[in-house]
């Protein structure tokens, strides 16, 4: 057997696994069978995270032997999927918690466990070669400040995005004239407004909903630091006047949502694009969008008959969420105008895991430019 790379002496263990999400038992026994498919087939065998990754795909993808057993919807439970994926028993009081459900229905059980999956693997390979990355983030971001947090800005729109700390730090990786890069918050398609196109930056109106996001995702990828990322947006860039477009209608939002999340294959077809009375929203004219967020998983929508089926999230107070999605046209114009007004915020879980720390009203920034 080939010596084993940094890299691979990093992720390619079971601890990994457990890291991820995976009970012991069902780490080792995936291990195991990863290890012996790398000696067997070693020009064949994945990572050991995209492995992982294939193993729920066989399984519980679209054509999985066991598609039945995943959970996608209100109706069915993610609990029991959950363990017939192997997660971790003492995870599920916490994940399946009634605070929760809105998220959880946001995604299906088995794409909440490869998004860990991903997530723990890009902080455990970030942070061992951190060191090594230390001096050009330095050159990079400059130096990260502890500041209070600011709850409201004048003039401002505040809005949120949650991930990885790693990951959105990469907002600060630009270098001199736009140090700012908030394209690199980018969400993978298809999102609620765009079936293929990358480069969609949908960001939370409601500090309610980010937090709940947080609160989820921590308690899956425990071992991963998470935060919220807080942007005071100059109110005249999310007006109309600007090209960015608000979604009104209720049946536009529904129709815009359908096709771009719904079933590939009904109309209109992936290759037609939008139809004529919503593409307007999203044509490379406009610099961003805002409408209300999908309550439902891809998954369920797949199953749906039509775009009057479309459900959107909703607050505790019954008012729906909101979303404001930038378009790549608006890069150049809230990257100038947003330097030194985005805020990172990490929060944690208690030390019992059982609950997400309450914010101390601190939070990470860039230090000014002299």
């Amino acid at each position: 057997m080939s010596v084993l790379s940094p890299y691979q002496q990093t992720i390619c263990n079971a601890e990994f696994l457990v890291k991820a999400g995976f009970s012991r038992p069902a780490a080792e026994e995936m291990f195991t069978k990863w290890q012996f498919l790398r000696e067997r087939y070693p020009e064949f065998c994945p990572g050991l995270e995209m492995h992982a990754i294939e193993c729920l795909d066989d399984q519980f993808g679209q054509w999985g032997s066991h598609r039945s057993a995943d959970a996608c919807g209100p109706n069915d439970d993610y609990g029991a999927a959950w363990l017939a994926m192997g997660v971790e028993p003492s995870l599920l009081p916490r994940l399946l918690a009634e605070e929760h459900r809105p998220i959880r229905l946001l995604t299906s059980a088995s794409d909440a466990l490869r998004e860990s999956i991903r997530a723990t693997h890009d902080y455990m390979w970030g942070f061992s070669t951190f060191e090594r990355e230390a001096a050009k983030r330095q050159h990079q971001a400059q130096i990260q400040t502890e500041v209070d947090l600011p709850a409201a800005k004048k003039g401002h729109t505040m809005l949120y995005k949650v991930g990885t700390v790693f990951d959105l730090e990469e907002v600060w990786s630009g270098n001199e004239p736009m140090p700012l890069s908030l394209g690199m918050l980018a969400d993978k398609p298809p999102t609620d407004f765009d079936r293929l196109r990358y480069g969609m930056v949908p960001t939370l109106a409601q500090l309610e909903i980010a937090e709940l996001q947080c609160s989820y995702k921590t308690s899956f990828a425990r071992h991963v630091p998470f935060g919220i990322l807080h942007i005071a947006v100059p109110d005249y860039l999310l007006t109309e006047q600007s090209n960015f477009l608000h979604i009104d209608d209720p049946a536009h939002w529904q129709k815009m949502v359908w096709e771009c999340r719904g079933p590939w294959n009904k109309p209109p077809s992936l290759w037609e694009g939008l139809s004529e009375d919503v593409a307007h929203y999203t044509n490379r004219e406009q610099v961003g969008v805002a409408g209300s967020i999908c309550a439902q998983s891809t998954e369920l929508l797949n199953q749906l008959s039509n775009e009057t089926q479309v459900r959107p999230l909703r607050l505790a107070n019954g008012k729906e969420a909101k979303q404001y999605v930038a378009l790549p046209a608006s890069y150049n114009d809230l990257n100038d105008e947003c330097e030194e007004l985005v805020w990172l915020e990490e929060r944690r879980l208690s030390e019992d895991g059982m609950r997400l720390m309450p914010s101390n009203g601190k939070a990470m920034t860039r230090a000014m430019r002299q």
